[in-house]
């Protein structure tokens, strides 16, 4: 059987150990793998989901760019509340003295009672845009795996790992799930405040706007794939770390072609992952690049689910710590970024 350890790296069971501890004890890693999450916004009220951990993080330089920060009058995040939340309709009524509300004020005498000081990763926001025009806002930082929690028989503010270009609608995304199948979406309308999502079935999802969702009961519900890393937010090879397990699940009622590829990096981790021979019977590690779209079966077959085991080829390493994203979308209009670092 060939061996893994010839050209991965020493092996170091004790390193990998403190790993897995400090990460579940939530520790950073020593890597901040990049992707930069781009929002069109408009003269009003824009909702919008930060899927990517900026650093730094204080809302000036977030919001640094000249552009932005001459249009920009207001940011606005809500922060849950033990009871059930009834949404905010129409975000012009005011949120100074609504419950859960905390804002960020770029001039005048409101700048003082400016109570939220950072912008954090998959959070919601209300941006306020003033003047005539559209602008491009840009935030660069670390993708994250974990979603958002649901608030139990409530609304949540929130956004959903979804595709730019084939986004699936509101009704086929929430299918699987008891909790939010079938309850009420709002999102913003062109007159400033939030509406009902009439029609689900043809309604599609926006990548990186928010919407209020009602989720019925308890739920951790993902989306309709799911992506398992365990207590671990990303993949992350210490100098100790040879392999690490990646689990894709269908939960829907219809199969999934999932495809994963790893976006352009300045110095990119190499992944292997393991693949049997079917002629020799043994074990390979080709480039995770040439691995083919998977195809997940039904939910509850014996095919809704694969699980991959991948491994770093240090020896091919540019630098002594290299850094990634895997992007993994499927034909249904899912996406999820996953975070890779390694360390030579």
């Amino acid at each position: 059987m060939s061996s893994l350890g010839s050209w991965l790296g020493r092996p170091a069971v004790r390193a990998g150990f403190i790993s897995a501890c400090l990460a579940l004890l939530g520790v950073p890693a020593w890597g901040a793998p990049h992707y930069t999450q781009t929002f069109t916004l408009q003269p009003g009220w824009n909702p919008i989901f930060v899927q990517v951990q900026p650093d730094p993080a204080d809302v000036p330089t977030v919001f640094g760019d000249p552009a932005v920060r001459a249009a920009v009058k207001s940011v606005w995040s809500y922060f849950r509340q033990d009871a059930p939340v009834e949404f905010l309709q129409d975000p012009a009524e005011g949120l100074w003295n609504q419950p859960g509300w905390r804002g960020y004020f770029f001039a005048g005498e409101e700048r003082f009672l400016s109570n939220i000081s950072s912008i954090q990763v998959n959070r919601a926001y209300l941006v306020h845009l003033g003047g005539t025009g559209n602008v491009t806002l840009s935030v660069s930082g670390r993708p994250s795996l974990h979603a958002p929690p649901w608030q139990t028989d409530s609304f949540s503010l929130l956004g959903l790992s979804v595709r730019t270009d084939t986004p699936p609608t509101f009704l086929a995304f929430f299918a699987p799930s008891a909790a939010q199948a079938g309850q009420d979406v709002y999102r913003l309308g062109t007159g400033g405040f939030f509406e009902k999502v009439a029609n689900p079935a043809t309604a599609t999802i926006q990548a990186g706007a928010a919407y209020w969702i009602k989720c019925a009961g308890a739920s951790t519900y993902p989306g309709p794939l799911q992506v398992d890393l365990g207590e671990a937010d990303g993949l992350t090879f210490g100098r100790g770390v040879q392999q690490l397990t990646l689990r894709l699940q269908n939960l829907s009622s219809v199969a999934r072609t999932v495809t994963l590829q790893q976006l352009a990096a300045a110095a990119p981790v190499v992944l292997a992952y393991r693949k049997m021979n079917d002629t020799t019977r043994e074990y390979e590690w080709p480039y995770l690049s040439t691995l083919t779209p998977i195809t997940l079966g039904a939910a509850a077959t014996s095919t809704d689910e694969t699980t991959l085991l991948l491994a770093v080829k240090r020896v091919e390493f540019t630098a002594d710590t290299v850094e990634s994203v895997l992007e993994i979308t499927d034909d249904h209009g899912g996406r999820y970024l996953l975070p890779v670092s390694a360390e030579k």
